[in-house]
């Protein structure tokens, strides 16, 4: 797994099909990629908005789960928060951060 941050001018393309956020978003989005063993890339999506987000670290547990955590520094338009998350909407200030 690698996570890490990438402009939105970049014009490259990490996402795959059926991922959570298939586009970046606006300035800098944060993104998470499984790759196999290989080196082939399993899957990878976007998260963020209009502003800067950043994906500062990756980890998995023992039952094989993924978590990302960084920060976020949109306001409308940020897609990281689901339907029933602690916080869904942007808190204001300077920068939210988040775990995925």
């Amino acid at each position: 797994y690698v996570c890490g941050t990438t402009p939105g001018a970049s014009g490259g393309v990490i996402a795959t099909g059926g991922s959570h956020q298939s586009s970046v978003g606006g300035d800098d989005d944060a993104f998470l990629v499984k790759f196999d063993g290989s080196g082939v890339r399993q899957w990878a999506t976007y998260y963020g908005g209009m502003g800067t987000e950043t994906g500062n670290a990756c980890a998995t547990d023992a039952a094989g789960n993924v978590y990302m955590s960084g920060y976020a520094a949109t306001g409308a338009g940020t897609v990281i928060a689901t339907p029933g998350s602690h916080q869904s909407v942007y808190g204001g200030g300077t920068y939210d951060a988040y775990l995925v």
